[in-house]
């Protein structure tokens, strides 16, 4: 999600998908990264399930799912705990990257200062679901947005078996990230593959 940075005043924000380069990576402090424990959170009474799952078993990066009661739940708990920009009352499903891009404007008789994606040090992003819509669909198409964080993130470093294919660097993460969603809900008695 998009927002400033609290060691920087000025900074223009832009989305990630509009730059043409990688800018340089920055973990935030403490203070911008998402919490080790999360039943220390505001409305973490709302969550009925929460994993982490990982594209590689090496990786540290992880996606945080969550499952919500409801949706009046969701939304709250997306405003007041992660404080991130309020959902529209008709989301099912929602996938929040979490990296914020920086971009600095030009000084006059300076080199341009490259941009930064200040990034959380664990999570590549949080899905949240609610409960009564875990189907495959919403599940893959949350899993695909989690999947060009990843991308983003990695910046095309991992290395799938169909490498010449662009679209693999997706592709395999996506169907990593559900399948281990799906295998974990299912484990929880949450998800039933002839919903």
């Amino acid at each position: 999600m998009l927002g400033h940075s609290p060691h920087n005043t000025n900074p223009k924000i832009l989305s990630t998908m509009q730059l043409p380069y990688h800018p340089i990576i920055r973990h935030r402090s403490s203070y911008g990264a998402l919490p080790l424990d999360w039943s220390k959170l505001p409305h973490y009474e709302d969550i009925v399930f929460s994993c982490e799952v990982r594209v590689s078993r090496q990786s540290r990066l992880r996606v945080k799912a969550l499952v919500f009661k409801d949706g009046k739940a969701m939304r709250r708990f997306w405003k007041v705990s992660l404080e991130r920009p309020p959902l529209s009352t008709d989301i099912v499903a929602v996938c929040g990257e979490n990296s914020t891009e920086i971009t600095y404007p030009k000084e006059k008789d300076k080199p341009q200062r490259p941009s930064e994606m200040r990034v959380d040090p664990r999570y590549v992003c949080v899905l949240g679901f609610i409960e009564g819509f875990l189907t495959p669909e919403y599940i893959t198409h949350e899993s695909v947005h989690a999947a060009y964080a990843y991308d983003r993130r990695v910046q095309g470093k991992n290395h799938w078996p169909d490498n010449d294919q662009p679209e693999e660097r997706i592709c395999y993460p996506a169907g990593i990230i559900a399948g281990q969603i799906i295998r974990k809900l299912h484990k929880g008695g949450l998800f039933r593959a002839n919903r």
